[in-house]
């Protein structure tokens, strides 16, 4: 090759080069941004939990078909039979530690954590799946 047609190659337009990255580029940041399940360190955020909750599939049992929580750390889970449950409530790691006012503790696995749904592995005395979607 001669020292032309090197220079000539270095000047070649790369068919949609730039336009595909580009669009990669937005792309991948537009499926990151869509399903917040966990924050940039890989903690769930108990601030999404923060609102009202409904039950939409699991186990439908006179307890906690509605849920709700507070940024003062308080939940109420509600009952069906007109009882509210008050518990306090911190996230570790993929967990909700849940504790009522007698002091006994609860610790449900957070399976999903989205803006709209959350997934438990059970919340406190249920043990089955238990899924919510936001009110």
């Amino acid at each position: 090759m001669t020292i032309m047609e090197i220079r000539n190659l270095e000047k070649a337009p790369v068919p949609f080069g730039n336009k595909i990255h580009i669009i990669l580029i937005f792309l991948i940041q537009l499926i990151l941004s869509c399903n917040p399940q966990k924050t940039s360190d890989g903690i769930l955020s108990k601030e999404m939990l923060y609102g009202e909750w409904t039950l939409v599939d699991g186990e439908h049992q006179v307890n906690y078909p509605d849920i709700e929580f507070f940024a003062d750390s308080s939940a109420i889970l509600y009952s069906q039979a007109d009882t509210i449950y008050r518990f306090t409530f911190f996230i570790r790691n993929d967990s909700l530690y849940l504790t009522d006012i007698y002091g006994k503790k609860y610790v449900s696995r957070i399976r999903k954590l989205s803006c709209t749904t959350v997934i438990f592995d059970g919340i406190a005395d249920v043990k089955k799946k238990q899924t919510y979607e936001k009110q």
